[in-house]
């Protein structure tokens, strides 16, 4: 129908290559939700249910198909960011609601760090429709062993070096999986990497020691000649106490500012104190 009060959806949700409907209550116009199959040119109503929206908190805000069924996805942005989808599968003349992915972050914490947590329901929602207990999302002291964590990297790494500038929010660039996701994002090339050694040295002046570490060890490993570089990695071990390590590369250091006939003038003095 055309009404403001339903949203349409074509979907192929059980898989035989003919898009059927999904009809769901428009946001804020209740949480019904009407499941048709398609049949010798005739959509067939097979399940009346809900569309997991809530009085007062989440609205569907999408939903999309996948390669089982479909995904009902919810939303909440009122509340920091909070999602819900709800992946439901066709099987055997049956809807199952097969799992939920949560999907949470804090703008007061980490604006960057989502928590995403896949929660297996296995529920046959054909059997009963209206009534079925959904388990919700781990607790907070639960989440960093149950639930994966995603981090927004920006659109550029020129956005992602503005966060240095952000001295009330030291925790947006720290954790190594946050490089490992960036690196992903970005991989390291010719043109990006002395931004990455920018990076790389931000970390290192701001004490985040590590993730430097981890850092320059991929610059290194793309640009084995790139002087710079080890001396920002040597100044990380050394803060980290592992000098052994830290004189490994103000040695490399050195060496590569005399082979590149660099001013050996602008070798720093600590790199000649801590090599002793």
């Amino acid at each position: 129908m055309d009404n403001d009060k339903y949203v349409n959806y074509y979907i192929d949700i059980n898989k035989d290559n003919i898009p059927d409907k999904v009809v769901s209550s428009a946001p804020g116009m209740g949480d019904e939700l009407s499941l048709y199959i398609k049949k010798d040119n005739k959509f067939n109503l097979v399940l009346k249910t809900i569309n997991f929206s809530q009085d007062g908190g989440n609205k569907v805000s999408d939903i999309k198909e996948t390669k089982e069924g479909f995904v009902i996805v919810t939303t909440f942005p009122d509340r920091g960011y909070y999602e819900e989808n709800y992946q439901i599968i066709y099987d055997n003349n049956s809807f199952i609601l097969k799992n939920v992915v949560y999907k949470t972050s804090s703008w007061q914490d980490d604006y960057t760090k989502t928590y995403v947590c896949n929660v297996i329901q296995n529920i046959n929602i054909s059997k009963n429709p209206y009534k079925f207990k959904i388990k919700g999302m781990p607790g907070e002291e639960n989440r960093n062993q149950e639930c994966s964590v995603e981090y927004y990297s920006g659109k550029t790494l020129q956005e992602f070096i503005d966060r240095f500038k952000e001295r009330n929010s030291p925790q947006i660039v720290q954790g190594i999986e946050r490089y490992k996701q960036l690196l992903q994002t970005f991989p390291i090339t010719q043109q990006n990497i002395l931004q990455y050694n920018d990076i790389g040295y931000y970390l290192q002046q701001s004490q985040n020691n590590r993730e430097a570490i981890f850092l320059l060890t991929k610059i290194i490993e793309k640009s084995p000649t790139r002087v710079v570089a080890y001396l920002n990695i040597a100044d990380a071990y050394w803060e980290i106490n592992d000098k052994g390590k830290a004189k490994e590369y103000y040695q490399k250091y050195i060496s590569l500012m005399k082979t590149q006939d660099k001013d050996l003038k602008k070798i720093p003095q600590r790199v000649r104190d801590r090599n002793k």
